[in-house]
């Protein structure tokens, strides 16, 4: 440690050495002298012994402390190591060693994350791999710091280098505390685009914040750790006034927030990974590729103990060794940690025998495959049929698949006034047979109940044959493009504001207020019956909207006398100008329902339909005329292909990440395969298909085969899935529960004389059909006649007694010329046949009733699921629920007899033919409803919920919990049936989940 001297009177010539100037000798050989022989009991002649006492040597380099600079210590400090044999440190290889050694790794995981994801995922970027460039630019840096005399003794090092040793750390800290929180923040990026809980997101973008302040403050810390700036590198001789922080205690806060931030952000997913059903195999997986996460955590806290070595240090390059180390291996840990996920397509595909067997589901061997897509939606309906023309329209390759075929050009589909014979036009009908009440001898109280006889045939009502097979209540579909749209009563009406803000409220996304959803309507809207000036509608959207011309009431005597006891009913009095002329019965008449707030008003009013020159418009001409749109010099506009009579068997995932990813569709190609298709008992599949999906698979199939298809797929309640020995993808147990409908009855009634508008026309059921030709010759929607409309002459908007605190109208009550009952094989034509009958047709909104179930009835994608909507006392009897809708739907028959008792016969009185005068004190009605009733707006079977309802099925992205890249847009989304008729609403939700879907895929 010292130089050594036989003597007090030591050969100061023997001592002497170059690097040790005279005074500095002396002072050293001062301190030897007082010091050994009042502290210690080796001999000032024996240098072994000098050298070897370390209580000795620290006094001894306390007393040079007092009285020299500290370059004249370290001059001292490395003549006394040189003088008692100390052989110089030097880890300065293996500090290079590491610092290049992880930086390449990092680097090298940096660049296969950013190569998976342009050879596996279609290139799409997103923020986490925009941050992770950041860290890969710094890593690098990490070695180049390894120079200047890190690694040996800071006595063996030339002053002039440890000043730039001193510089290179202050850099090496600045990047340091720069690349840490990138790394955590990239990792919460890629966490925002695995898990779709609301909460959850909450977490990862308060976490976000975190990690920015963090980066921030202790970057300007450092930044401004001694005054003025280079005093970080200079201060260490002393010879300067410099005005530092306490280093060792920013850099102790600074570990530990680094720490907690780590904790956080690792133990974050683990809640989510937990709730995951999927084999132990892929679990390990998974959680073995999250574990190396809390690698980071570990070599987190072992760097954290290399900071009081270092706080204490009087050999700072030597002893900051262990510290740059777990620093060089910290952050390209971390930044491989943030790359596995992403990185693991990359190796599946060069190690496919690891990862085949948790990857995942595969069709079989002969399957036939489809070019990729980035979007597959599965049903052409209200929800999928718009979306998939919007998604193509914003620039993506669109593949619209559908088991129905096209039947457009058919004038049952094409005619408004034939839409009772569009639900039985055999190749576009689907017929689902489904329960009011589960309990058979209940149920066979439906006049409409329906029988398979032995012979195949079908029997509607009592006495049907010995072994005849119970079907249920006829419930009309419709397969073909368009869905639903291609059969419906034409009826666009909006729904109440109340509707999106419940979705608003439960979701606590504000993306759903009333003000933004009208934004919606207004978009898809082609309004032809109003003045463009008119606020709150659209005029240049895809679907068109219509009234019918009033001249067609004026003219008929008899529908202009159920106008006016409609009218009557509601205590108005109208007689006078308005049987006269067609502008004094627009003036009783509201006519725009679709006002922003009307239908939360009472009235009577004309009803908007889905009418584009006289003819049924809808989702189907949206899809064909993109699918069809040319560019000016004749090439393709947008990339939208439809696949027609194919049947989708089974969504397909990818299981290799932290949740199931939907990666396409299996399907079978042929006609009339799905057994809701009467000829389906002949049909047949041609061949297997399977298409991949590069983004998103978006289910759209109805209210009945969305919770069917995911639940064929893996998705659904554990339990059913395990019943049908079905592999549990994600255990959702709201999938096919919560069926909604609304309730519906008529009042009908018979005239002796048939009505002017109806009188010729035979509805298809014979030939020639005089209206039909009139509507093919006609050019307006006067020439058209009768058939240019939908035969729903009036809608009268009310409040029951029950309507709730909202007080919003919860009845809609529309005439029509039918003899019209509800639904049963046969009933269009039988409602049709003869024009004497009028029918008020009676709708309860807003149903109580949220216990109805969509269930498998088995693994054959072909067959139809068990319906069951347990209406009344059988479903949901909360709060009365049941009581409250029979009221209201009695109400709503109450009034009908009224309107045909304050008839004014102009042209022939009606009689009550249904339920008839035998059904007259208050609970024969209420009997006759719970009997009769039936709905045809089936919905809210995959519903929007909150993030901590276990049944919520979708969050408010339409995204399916537990899933990634799987959306469902249909009735089936809605938590609660939303306002009176349901096409409208789908449409509106369809428009805004395309919105949705465009903004997250710009945003990767």
């Amino acid at each position: 440690m010292v130089c050594s001297a036989r003597s007090v009177r030591c050969d100061v010539t023997y001592c002497r050495s170059p690097l040790v100037p005279a005074l500095l000798l002396s002072v050293l050989l001062q301190c030897i002298t007082e010091l050994t022989l009042s502290n210690s009991t080796c001999p000032l002649s024996n240098t072994t012994c000098i050298c070897h006492d370390a209580p000795l040597n620290k006094i001894i380099s306390e007393c040079v402390a007092a009285k020299c600079t500290v370059k004249q210590q370290l001059s001292i400090g490395k003549f006394s190591k040189d003088t008692c044999g100390v052989k110089p440190q030097d880890r300065s290889g293996s500090v290079r060693g590491v610092g290049v050694a992880f930086s390449i790794l990092g680097v090298v995981f940096i660049g296969l994350r950013m190569i998976s994801r342009i050879k596996w995922s279609e290139g799409t970027f997103g923020l986490d791999d925009l941050v992770m460039t950041f860290v890969a630019v710094w890593i690098p840096h990490i070695s180049a710091f390894a120079q200047h005399g890190l690694g040996q003794d800071i006595w063996n090092v030339p002053f002039l280098d440890i000043e730039k040793f001193l510089y290179l750390f202050f850099w090496a800290e600045l990047v340091y505390l720069s690349a840490l929180p990138l790394t955590k923040i990239s990792i919460l990026f890629l966490y925002l685009r695995i898990f779709p809980r609301q909460g959850f997101r909450y977490c990862c973008y308060a976490l976000i914040a975190a990690n920015i302040m963090y980066l921030i403050s202790f970057e300007v810390v450092s930044i401004w750790q001694c005054k003025p700036i280079n005093g970080a590198w200079k201060r260490w001789d002393g010879e300067y006034p410099y005005k530092c922080n306490n280093i060792n205690l920013q850099g102790w806060l600074s570990a530990v927030f680094n720490i907690v931030l780590d904790v956080a952000m690792f133990t974050l997913p683990l809640p989510e990974l937990y709730k995951l059903t999927m084999s132990t195999k892929k679990k390990i997986h998974i959680m073995l590729m999250f574990s190396v996460g809390f690698f980071v955590v570990i070599v987190s806290i072992l760097r954290l103990q290399t900071l009081l070595q270092f706080a204490n240090t009087t050999n700072a390059t030597q002893d900051y060794v262990d510290m740059y180390i777990w620093s060089a291996v910290e952050i390209p840990v971390g930044a491989i940690c943030a790359c596995m996920p992403a990185t693991r397509p990359l190796f599946r595909h060069l190690f496919p025998m690891l990862f085949a067997s948790v990857d995942e589901s595969r069709p079989s061997s002969n399957t036939s495959w489809l070019e990729s897509y980035e979007y597959i939606v599965v049903g052409s309906g209200p929800g999928g049929g718009p979306l998939a023309a919007n998604l193509a329209i914003a620039g993506f390759k669109v593949l619209l698949i559908d088991a129905g075929s096209d039947e457009g050009s058919a004038y049952q589909q094409q005619v408004p006034a034939l839409q009772l014979q569009s639900t039985e036009y055999t190749p576009m009908k689907w017929d689902y047979f489904v329960n009011h009440y589960q309990n058979k001898t209940r149920q066979v109280l439906d006049s409409k109940f329906t029988w398979e006889t032995p012979s195949g045939d079908l029997h509607v009502g009592t006495g049907a044959p010995d072994g005849s097979k119970p079907l249920g209540i006829l419930y009309p579909r419709s397969g073909t493009l368009g869905g639903c749209s291609a059969h419906n009563a034409l009826i666009t009406m909006y729904p109440h504001d109340s509707d999106w803000t419940y979705i608003q409220t439960l979701t606590r996304d504000n993306s759903w207020a009333p003000d933004k959803m009208r934004s919606y309507f207004k978009r898809l809207e082609r309004n032809r019956y109003l003045p463009s000036s008119i606020v709150g509608h659209g005029y240049n959207g895809w679907l068109g909207t219509a009234l019918t011309d009033l001249t067609l009431v004026v003219e008929d005597g008899k529908l202009l006398s159920l106008v006016i006891a409609a009218a009557t009913a509601m205590g108005k009095s109208l007689v006078g100008s308005i049987l006269a002329t067609v502008t004094g019965l627009a003036g009783v008449l509201t006519q725009d329902l679709n006002a922003p707030g009307q239908t939360s008003k009472e009235g009577l009013y004309q009803v908007p339909l889905a009418i584009a020159d006289s003819t049924r418009n809808g989702p189907r001409d949206f899809v064909l005329d993109t699918a069809n749109a040319k560019n000016a010099d004749g090439s393709r506009k947008y990339h939208l292909d439809v696949r027609l009579n194919a049947l989708v068997t089974k969504i397909r995932f990818r299981q290799n990440g932290t949740i199931p990813q939907a990666i396409g569709v299996d399907f079978l190609d042929g006609q009339s395969l799905y057994r809701a298709d009467p000829r389906s008992g002949t049909a047949s599949a041609t061949a297997l298909g399977s298409v991949n999906a590069t983004r998103e698979v978006i289910v759209s199939a109805g209210a009945f085969n969305s919770p069917q298809l995911l639940k064929l797929s893996g998705i659904g309640p554990k339990s059913e899935l395990e019943k049908f020995n079905i592999p549990v993808i994600v255990d959702l147990p709201g999938v096919g529960t919560n069926l909604q409908d609304r309730y519906e009855n008529t009042v009908v009634g018979k005239s002796p004389s048939p009505f002017k508008i109806t009188k010729d026309c035979t509805f298809m059921m014979t030939m020639p059909d005089p209206c039909l030709n009139k509507w093919i010759d006609g050019d307006d929607p006067i020439s058209k006649g009768t058939y240019a409309t939908n035969g729903i002459a009036i809608a009268i908007v009310k409040k029951s007694s029950i309507a709730g605190k909202k007080n919003e109208p919860d009845l809609l009550i529309s005439g029509a010329p039918a003899n019209f009952k509800g639904y049963y094989p046969g009933y269009a034509d039988i409602g049709l046949k003869d024009a004497q009958h009028w029918a008020w047709i009676v709708l309860k909104a807003h149903t109580h009733n949220k216990a109805g179930t969509v269930m498998l009835r088995s693994t054959d994608p072909r067959d139809l699921p068990v319906i069951n909507f347990n209406y009344f006392d059988t479903g949901d009897t909360t709060n009365s629920g049941d009581d409250k809708d029979l009221q209201a739907v009695y109400e709503g028959i109450q009034y009908s007899r009224k309107a045909f008792k304050a008839l004014i016969p102009l042209d022939g009185a009606f009689k009550e033919v249904w339920p008839g005068t035998n059904v007259s004190t208050e609970a024969q009605v209420k009997e006759f409803i719970k009997n009769e009733a039936w709905g045809h707006h089936a919905s809210c079977t995959c519903p929007i919920g909150s993030d901590g309802d276990p049944m919520a099925v979708l969050d408010s992205k339409f995204r399916v919990r537990g899933t990634t890249g799987l959306r469902v847009v249909d009735a089936s989304v809605f938590p609660k049936i939303p306002g009176f008729y349901i096409a409208l609403p789908i449409y509106i939700v369809s428009e805004k989940a395309a919105d949705v879907i465009v903004e997250d895929a710009r945003a990767m």
